[in-house]
């Protein structure tokens, strides 16, 4: 199933990707993991050796904020939009 994903400009000039990438996912971790095959090293950036959202990552599904614990697990539907989005301090 196709979501729309939206990336943060800083990852898309470091590892190449464009603004809104499509990938097949099911989960938030599915979707990392298609990005990082897509962007070697994007996944990290994401997810921590845990296997859970970094600290300074947020997702957003459908303008709904994902939180923290267990946000990796959270069901995408098709043709949804996720947004990525570094944290502000």
């Amino acid at each position: 199933m196709p979501v729309r994903v939206h990336i943060p400009s800083l990852l898309c000039r470091q590892f190449g990707s464009a603004r809104v990438e499509s990938v097949q996912a099911g989960t938030v971790r599915e979707m990392s993991g298609a990005l990082d095959e897509r962007f070697p090293g994007l996944g990290e950036q994401l997810l921590d050796p845990e296997g859970s959202l970094r600290r300074w990552v947020n997702v957003f599904v459908e303008d709904v904020t994902i939180a923290w614990d267990g946000a990796t697990t959270y069901k995408l539907e098709p043709d949804v939009v996720v947004r990525i989005v570094s944290n502000v301090a």
